[in-house]
């Protein structure tokens, strides 16, 4: 029981730490005659979006953005995962051959993951949400979130997990051409880890994630003190 125990904590650890450095693109292409594998942090990768400005502009603003009115562009960094079967699938195979589990605690991972995330009933996204803006911005009382098919079908999740912050200062001195003196500066990024659980299925009862789906957009809406929108997009191809 402690190995499997433990081995949940470093499961939910390196998904972590594994979401925070992967995916730069808000836009992944899935190609469905190779969507799986055994390659566990190559395929995570491929499934994770970095979300960006509905508008083009900057992913992020900073304190050093001139000429940009706070709330005007999305003031997030959102990494996102989709925890699609096959990455769920070869998360198994990658942790159980670390661990070196036998079968039977194997099998006992596997339910107490299916017990606990409820992968035949939700569709769970994994992010890292980071910003350099006011610590507000990570309120998501602020936000709706959604997924969107390429219907124009949207569903909210039904549920949410926020993990435990952490901010990072970076603060000193800079050189100034144009001051006599050097230039204080103080940055601050802070972050958090939320996973969003939807719906596997929608009002109707069909699959959010169906042979015909073409794209699927995670969306973030800045509805209060502000104005700014962000997406990430995965992208279906017979052939990729």
């Amino acid at each position: 029981m402690k190995k499997i125990i433990r081995c949940m904590v470093i499961l939910g650890l390196l998904s972590l730490l594994h979401c925070a450095g992967s995916g730069i693109s808000n836009r992944t292409v899935i190609d469905r005659d190779s969507a799986g594998g055994n390659d566990y942090h190559g395929l995570r990768a491929k499934w994770t979006v970095t979300l960006r400005s509905a508008h083009g502009g900057p992913g992020l603003m900073t304190p050093m953005s001139p000429g940009r009115m706070p709330g005007s562009e999305f003031p997030l960094t959102v990494s996102a995962t989709l925890m699609a079967p096959p990455v769920i699938e070869a998360g198994f195979a990658y942790y159980e051959s670390a661990l070196n589990m036998s079968p039977a605690e194997s099998d006992s991972f596997r339910q107490k993951y299916r017990a606990g995330c409820e992968p035949d009933a939700y569709l769970l996204v994994e992010t890292v949400i980071q910003t350099s803006m006011a610590e507000s911005y990570l309120d998501l009382d602020r936000w709706a979130v959604f997924l969107e098919d390429d219907a124009g079908n949207s569903n909210e999740p039904v549920k949410i997990v926020e993990l435990p912050g952490l901010t990072q200062t970076v603060e000193g001195m800079m050189a100034d051409p144009w001051q006599k003196r050097p230039m204080h500066f103080d940055f601050t990024r802070r972050r958090k880890n939320v996973l969003f659980y939807f719906p596997r299925k929608d009002y109707y009862g069909n699959p959010v994630l169906h042979d015909d789906l073409k794209e699927l957009k995670l969306v973030f809406v800045l509805e209060k003190g502000g104005s700014g929108r962000g997406e990430g997009s995965w992208i279906f191809s017979e052939d990729e």
